[in-house]
């Protein structure tokens, strides 16, 4: 990947005669307060003059989260933060439509090929659940099992999925990345451990494109390629 690449968290591949070709999403900054109402990025950013200061703000001091030193997740996955939520979106009448409340870090979701289910993967909660969207179980919900840190889960071509998530090695306790496929009736039907070539780096999405598993994660500069 590019030199500055890093955090290659997620993945879209395109389909039609070109082959090979793919998209990922790169962990990165996120804007999360401004030092002035009428701050301006193009104006401001970089910017030491100091005139710019009533426009761009003086900010004098910059406090992280202790003791993890991050301004990001780690609050909500130190707290078991359960305020997460399952939105659905009907383009149709442009409304959206709240399924599911007090999910623990929703990471991952992917809807079965016949649009009965959804699965949903709970990073924090360590668990991936099954919202029923038609037939006799509509709009209820089950856990298809507990499995340490699941993220993004992504549907293949014959209808079952691969799902990012980690095992607890023994005896050190320590989490170790594993891709796992799970079928339609929601049960892992294998796992891949990836402990070899990524250590203890959480992996963030597995993808199977012809065969091969391309895996991305928010820890490293690369997109690894797993063949079967």
């Amino acid at each position: 990947m590019p030199t500055k690449a890093y955090g290659l968290e997620s993945m879209a591949f395109e389909s039609g005669p070109v082959t090979g070709r793919f998209y990922v999403r790169i962990a990165g900054f996120l804007d999360f307060g401004f030092t002035s109402p009428n701050r301006s990025k193009r104006m401001c950013d970089g910017t030491t003059d100091p005139d710019l200061g009533p426009t761009c703000g003086r900010p004098l001091s910059l406090a992280f989260h202790y003791p993890s030193n991050k301004l990001n997740a780690s609050k909500a996955l130190n707290t078991n933060d359960t305020t997460g939520r399952l939105l659905m979106y009907d383009p149709n009448t442009d409304r959206v439509t709240v399924l599911m409340k007090n999910l623990s870090g929703p990471a991952g979701v992917a809807i079965s090929q016949d649009g009965a289910y959804v699965l949903v993967s709970n990073f924090i909660g360590n668990n991936t659940i099954r919202y029923w969207l038609r037939g006799p179980r509509a709009n209820t919900y089950d856990s298809i099992d507990f499995q340490e840190r699941p993220d993004n889960i992504r549907r293949t071509v014959v209808g079952d999925f691969w799902r990012a998530a980690a095992v607890l090695k023994q005896p050190a306790q320590s989490l170790i990345p594993v891709a796992q496929r799970i079928d339609v009736f929601g049960r892992a039907s294998r796992t891949v451990n990836l402990e070899a070539w990524y250590g203890n780096k959480l992996i963030s999405e597995v993808q199977e494109i012809g065969g091969e598993l391309y895996v991305g994660s928010r820890f490293t500069s690369f997109v690894g390629v797993y063949r079967f």
